[in-house]
C-alpha cells in the first residue's frame, strides 16, 4: 500500500504529488466504470487517517497469454516478483534508499547501503540476504536506531512503496509458483506477499539471491514448470537453463515508456515514476477499450494534472478568496483543489457557451448564487 507521505520532497510538492496519484486513480476509476464497464476497481492506496484498504479487483480479468494457459494439474507456470507481479512507485530500490536517508536523517545512508550490497555482490558464488547487507552496513553509518530497527524500517518502506501489477497478478492460480532473485529470507518474503494479499502456498515460493541469474534455483523446484514470466532479459528469458528444461519464457516489459522518458528528460523523474505506476496498475484486459483508455490517461492526462498542480501552487496564497471552477475543463482541477485544500472555499459551476448565450432568468440566478 502507498501512504501519502513526504516522499517527493526534491521537487517541493511532496505531499501534493502523491495526492495527484490518489485522486487520479479514483477519478479514472469512476470515469471508466461509469462509461465503459461494470467492473468495480480501485487502487490499493490509503489516505492518512483512513484505515480502509481498497484492494485491486481481479475478477473478470482473463489470462491473455496463451503460453500461460494449461489444464494439466502437473504443469506449472512461474513468475518473477519485482517489476512483474509488483512494482515500486519509486521505480527502484536505489530511490528507496534515498527516501530512508531523508526520513531518518542518516548521513550517506543511500551511498553506504548501495556499497554494502555491491561488496557482497562481488562474490556471485555466495548467496546473501538482507541481514548480511545490514551486518556490513551498520558499521559504516551513524544512527541511534538498532540494526534490527533499521533493517525493519527498510522492509516497511519497501512494503509502503509496493503496488501490484494486475496484468500478471490476475494470472496467478493453483498451478502457479513464484521464483525470485530477491535478497529476502523466505519468511520475510512470504510476509510481504501476505500483506499485499498475494495468497500462495509457501511451498510454491522460491527465493534465492542470484538463483535465477546463475540458473541454480531451478534444481530446487520440484514442480514441472512449462513457462516463466519476468522482466529481466537474462535471468528471466535468455538464460540457457530455460532451453535445457524446456521452459517457455515470456518477457514482461515494465520499463519506462516513451512518454515517461520524456518526463525524465525534462527533469520530472518522479512524475515519470508515478505515470509508470499508474500505467502498470491498469486492471483491464489487454488491448480492450478500457485498457487503452486507462493507458491514454496515464500517459497524457496525468502530466497535465501535474502542470495544474503547479498552477495550484500559485493559487495557494488565495486562501481567503473563493475560487470558482467552470465545467467541464476545470473538473479535475476542482477535484484536486478540494482534496489538497479542504478548508478553502471553492465551487464548481456548470457552464457552456450555449448556456451563456441563451441564458434565462433561472440560469442567471444560478450563476449569481
Amino acid at each position: 500500500m502507498i501512504y501519502l507521505t513526504s516522499y517527493f520532497d526534491e521537487i517541493n510538492i511532496n505531499y501534493i504529488i502523491l495526492i495527484i496519484l490518489y485522486v487520479f486513480i479514483q477519478v479514472l476509476n469512476y470515469f471508466i466504470n461509469t462509461y465503459h464497464t461494470n467492473i468495480i476497481i480501485s487502487s490499493n492506496i490509503i489516505l492518512p487517517g483512513n484505515n480502509k484498504i481498497l484492494p485491486i479487483n481481479n475478477k473478470n480479468l482473463s489470462n491473455n497469454n496463451k503460453n500461460l494457459t494449461n489444464n494439466l494439474s502437473n504443469n506449472y507456470n512461474s513468475f518473477d516478483f519485482w517489476d512483474t507481479l509488483a512494482g515500486r512507485i519509486c521505480f527502484s530500490n536505489y530511490e528507496l534508499f534515498n527516501l530512508i536517508e531523508k526520513r531518518l536523517n542518516i548521513k550517506n545512508f543511500a551511498k553506504e547501503r548501495i556499497r554494502s550490497e555491491q561488496i557482497l555482490c562481488k562474490n556471485k558464488t555466495v548467496s546473501y540476504d538482507l541481514e548480511d547487507i545490514y551486518n556490513y552496513l551498520y558499521n559504516n553509518i551513524v544512527t541511534e536506531l538498532s540494526l534490527e530497527e533499521l533493517l525493519n524500517y527498510e522492509y516497511l518502506i519497501e512494503n509502503e512503496m509496493l503496488f501490484l501489477i494486475p496484468e500478471n497478478i490476475n494470472k496467478l492460480d493453483k498451478n502457479t509458483i513464484i521464483v525470485s532473485d530477491f535478497f529476502y529470507k523466505k519468511n520475510r518474503f512470504l510476509k510481504l506477499l501476505s500483506q499485499n494479499n498475494i495468497l500462495i502456498d509457501s511451498d510454491k515460493v522460491f527465493i534465492e539471491n542470484y538463483g535465477k541469474y546463475k540458473g541454480t534455483i531451478w534444481d530446487k523446484i520440484k514442480y514441472k514448470v512449462i513457462s516463466h514470466t519476468g522482466d529481466n532479459k537474462w535471468s528471466d528469458n535468455n538464460h540457457p537453463i530455460y532451453k535445457k528444461l524446456n521452459i517457455t519464457t515470456n518477457y514482461f516489459n515494465s520499463k519506462l515508456n516513451t512518454y515517461e522518458n520524456i518526463m525524465i528528460n525534462y527533469n520530472y523523474k518522479y512524475m515519470a515514476y508515478i505515470m509508470r505506476s499508474v500505467r502498470l496498475s491498469n486492471p483491464y484486459n489487454l488491448n480492450t477499450e478500457s485498457w487503452i483508455l486507462w493507458n491514454f490517461y496515464s500517459n497524457h492526462y496525468l502530466p497535465i494534472l501535474f502542470l495544474k498542480i503547479l498552477i495550484l501552487k500559485f493559487l495557494y496564497p488565495l486562501k481567503k478568496t473563493k475560487l470558482v471552477f467552470m465545467s467541464r475543463d476545470c473538473y479535475f482541477l476542482f477535484i484536486i483543489y478540494k482534496t489538497l485544500f479542504p478548508n478553502y472555499e471553492c465551487d464548481y459551476l456548470y457552464i457552456s457557451r450555449v448556456a451563456m448565450k441563451n441564458a434565462d432568468d433561472e440560469y442567471i440566478d444560478y450563476v449569481k448564487n
